[in-house]
This record gives C-alpha cells, structure tokens and sequence, in this order.
C-alpha cells in the first residue's frame, strides 16, 4: 500500500506517486513541481518505526546536507574541473505527520545502462574521478562530517556475513573458507592502505542519469567515508550480468591501475570478496546468482 504524501512540501506541489527502477522496500516516491515549473522527487520514510532502514534513511539526508555544504563553499573550484557531472541536487526535509521526507531535484534523461559500451566506460570513469575529486575536500576538512567505515569495520562485516552466507547457504563453506583465508592473508596491507575517501558504495548504471552529455549520480543512501578501491568493485560486482561492459570496464585505466599496484590489488581482491559475500548474505535471493559468480571471479583473479 502506498504512503501518503502531503499535497504541499515548502513550495511545491504534489503531482503524482512513482516507482523507481529499483523497488526499494521501505520508501514511497513522489513528484513534485513548483510555480516556476522545476520538478522534484520526493522520498518518504515512515517516521513511526524505528528501525534499520529508518537510521539509514536518516543518514542519507544527513549525506545530502553535507555534499550540499560542501558544494556551496567548493563548487565552483569542482564544477571548473568537471562541469559535465554533478549530483542530484538536495532541496529540503521534513517531518510531516510522523513521516520523514527527503526533497530532491528530479533528474532528467535516461539510465547509464541504455548508453553504448564506449560511453558506459568512458562515464564510468568519469564518475569515478570526479567522487575522488569530491573526495579531496571531504578529507580536507571536519566541517562536512560523512559516515565513516573504517578498514575495522570492514573486517568486522567480513566476518559477520561470511557467517551468515554458510548459514544461508551451507553448500558454499568451501569457497567461504577459502575467501576467509585470503582475506586474512590480506589483513596486514588492508590495515594500512590508508586511502580513505568519499565513496558512493552503491555504484551502478541505474544509479547514473546521462542527458546531453551531462551526468547525474544518484541514490547516495549508503555513501560514506571509506577505502576508495569500494566504488570500482561495486562497479564490476553490479555489472556481472553484462560482461561486454564488465571485460571493458576490467581492461580500463582505473583497473590497470590497481593492477600495477601489489598492494593495492591485494586490497582490491580481499574487498572484492567481502563484497560478494556481503551481497550473498543480505542481497536479493533473484540476483544471488550473479554474486556466486563474482565471488568465483574473485577467488580466481
């Protein structure tokens, strides 16, 4: 059933409910419009329970402030080295009636996924320099305070879901084994990469707008600060089902990168992992498939 959006939100207007391409199970969506014709999306969140997904939603608005500020005092400076890439710009929140809704500007265009291969990669790439960019004044000051996920917590979830993917799935404690035992070997260098950032973690083509030319990120619910190596590895994990993109994407400068650095690669596999079995142990059952095939992928590499 869907929740109800008031009709009013500051200056906008209610105009209808929607789906996104991806059904999100907490959160109803909305369109709204203003008297000078500007549309925007509206998230709601049920402010009456709080759960998991409540905190998280909470954190996501906390997220759009932040980039928000951020922009205000750097965006300038950012949008000279990257004036084709932006994010979806934040508007406001409310509290309305025991529900929380998150305003946003409502993105014009199509999914990156329709794009040629050509343009997926170079946009692909695109996106990823401008975050590091984004990156660089995030770590430069206190003032724009992010989530912060640490290489300890990353452990800590490694263990956790690796647990739950043999509960889950018994019929995996080999190649769970096996990944453990890597990702253990690989404890002394992921303790010490250091390269900490602004990181999407929810990285993928559906989550990139692209209108002439210009392109929109999308959905920062689980951005943080953390090991920057996490957004390619989404990138790859996301795209398994496409393999002309992910054997492009594999083969592009952001990739022979970390390759041509030891350490970095050793990082990069023993994240690739926690990754698959992170998606294993708490993804959707219709793409478990897909993250089987990843973390075979991974163990191999």
């Amino acid at each position: 059933m869907k929740k109800s959006f008031p009709k009013m939100l500051g200056e906008y207007v209610f105009v209808r409910t929607f789906d996104p391409v991806r059904k999100i199970r907490s959160n109803s969506f909305a369109v709204y419009k203003n008297n000078t014709g500007r549309y925007a999306m509206a998230k709601l969140m049920d402010g009456t329970k709080k759960n998991l997904d409540y905190y998280q939603f909470l954190k996501e608005i906390r997220t759009f402030q932040a980039i928000a500020n951020l922009m205000e005092n750097f965006g300038e400076t950012i949008r000279k080295k990257f004036p084709d890439v932006s994010f979806s710009a934040y508007i406001s929140h409310v509290w309305k009636n025991d529900k929380v809704i998150l305003l946003t500007e409502m993105v014009e265009g199509k999914t990156l996924e329709s794009a040629p291969l050509e343009t997926k990669v170079q946009m692909t790439e695109k996106v990823l320099a401008f975050l590091s960019e984004v990156g660089k004044y995030f770590n430069h000051s206190n003032n724009f305070p992010l989530p912060y996920r640490p290489a300890l917590y990353i452990i800590l979830i490694f263990f956790s879901v690796s647990l739950i993917s043999v509960v889950r799935h018994p019929v995996l404690l080999g190649k769970i084994l096996r990944s453990i035992l890597i990702f253990i070997r690989t404890l002394p260098p992921l303790l010490t990469y250091g390269h900490m950032t602004f990181v999407h973690r929810g990285l993928e083509h559906h989550n990139m707008m692209i209108d002439n030319s210009h392109i929109t990120i999308l959905d920062l619910e689980v951005a943080a600060k953390t090991i920057d190596l996490i957004d390619p590895i989404h990138i790859l994990l996301y795209s398994w089902d496409d393999q002309p993109f992910f054997n492009a994407f594999y083969q592009s400068q952001v990739m022979k990168n970390i390759r041509n650095d030891r350490k970095k690669f050793q990082v990069f596999r023993a994240l690739s992992l926690y990754a698959a079995l992170h998606q294993i142990a708490t993804g959707y059952e219709r793409d478990r498939e897909m993250y089987l095939q990843f973390l075979d992928h991974s163990l191999k590499v």
